[in-house]
């Protein structure tokens, strides 16, 4: 008749703005099994037996993941056919209201056959390459440039200015035209909209970088720091 543990609801005092939560709690003491034949109403419990501690709160548990079979191609996550493993929150509210994803059940995984033995051939695009790819490309990137010097922008210059940003590259992954030709002289006709220079990210997805160059005169900057040092 009793159980050990026990599923309760709790509601809020405040009746303007109600919360239901769920928690399971446990009795510190159990009660024994009443013999055969014995009416259960005339069973008096005592007060050690409302003593509870808790075992679990399920509104504040994390849902964790959860696998789903894709129906269509979604960008980051995976192909049609794929199983893949998302969190509950992105499975619950965005893929499988959207139909863009179904549980893979026996039945939908015979549906999409065809689609998974083709998946060995298609690229595997990892969601952070695809999250990468999009703050890049919402950031202008400042190249900074001595103006007092002669110099022809190179790989190198994007490579630190990146490094400034604290995004590690090397020259291998960035890629500028050979007709692209920046210098001392002629900046300041590049610097009337951001120019943009090719990143790879990895061997499936790049994308294009704003770029701008910000000059900057060396000897006025040691100046000004020895002034400051004189202050200290």
């Amino acid at each position: 008749m009793f159980t050990n543990k026990l599923i309760l609801n709790y509601r809020s005092a405040n009746l303007s703005f109600k919360k239901f939560y769920t928690c399971i709690v446990e009795r510190h003491e159990k009660v024994s099994l009443l013999p055969k034949g014995v009416d259960p109403r005339k069973y008096n419990l005592k007060s050690r037996h409302f003593q509870y501690k808790l075992v679990e709160c399920t509104h504040i548990k994390k849902w964790g993941n959860i696998d789903v079979l894709l129906t269509e191609y979604v960008e980051g996550i995976g192909h049609k056919g794929e199983i893949v493993n998302v969190p509950r929150h992105t499975a619950y509210y965005d893929l499988l209201p959207a139909r863009l994803a179904v549980y893979p059940t026996e039945e939908y995984l015979e549906m999409f056959s065809e689609e998974r033995e083709t998946l060995s051939t298609k690229a595997k695009v990892s969601p952070f390459a695809m999250k990468t790819k999009e703050e890049l490309s919402k950031m202008v990137l400042d190249i900074p440039m001595n103006v007092n010097a002669e110099w022809t922008l190179v790989k190198d210059n994007i490579r630190i200015a990146l490094r400034y940003k604290k995004i590690m590259s090397d020259n291998d992954s960035i890629y500028l035209n050979q007709d692209f030709n920046v210098t001392n002289k002629n900046w300041k006709e590049f610097n009337q909209e951001p120019f943009l220079v090719k990143i790879k990210i990895n061997d499936y997805v790049s994308t294009d970088i704003k770029c701008r160059i910000v000059p900057i005169e060396l000897e006025k900057l040691w100046e000004d720091f020895s002034a400051f040092n004189k202050t200290i």
